[in-house]
């Protein structure tokens, strides 16, 4: 590991070590009332869809070498990340840093407001988690590699 970067095989390392671990310490409860014996088939799907995961985020570091997550971001979604330092020096501010805590205390009190108790939190769970998961886990670095794809054209 040279300057703090990791190689993709690293990377698959800790994905998959992750998905089995949560696998194992986290879902049985869960999983095993609904899937009884088939529980591991969850598991398979789960590493299945980590070493995915990886595999676009390699694609990623292929279009952008050298380039950390965030840096490839503001390459690929330049117009929103200037969109809200434009904002910041519309407000007559030096940085954009200062937008971070009001921005964090709207989303406190909406999380706040979102969920009351834990009906709705397990609903959010089962329901709603997987397609939010789903799309900046999966469909943000296909969208990240689509205009990367396009803007080298």
């Amino acid at each position: 590991m040279e300057h703090g970067i990791i190689g993709i095989r690293q990377f698959t390392i800790i994905v998959t070590l992750f998905t089995v671990g949560s696998a194992i310490l986290i879902t049985p409860s869960a999983l095993a009332i609904e899937a009884k014996q088939n529980a591991w088939i969850a598991a398979i799907l789960g590493v299945c869809t980590g070493l995915l995961t990886v595999y676009l985020y390699r694609a990623l570091t292929k279009q952008f070498p050298n380039q950390t997550l965030v840096e490839m971001c503001e390459a690929v979604f330049g117009f929103f990340y200037a969109s809200t330092l434009s904002f910041a020096q519309i407000m007559k501010m030096k940085e954009a840093r200062p937008l971070h805590f009001p921005l964090a205390m709207i989303l406190i009190v909406l999380s706040i407001i979102s969920y009351p108790n834990a009906s709705y939190f397990l609903n959010f769970v089962s329901k709603i988690w997987f397609p939010y998961a789903l799309t900046f886990g999966f469909l943000l670095p296909v969208c990240m590699i689509g205009v990367a794809v396009i803007r080298k054209i």
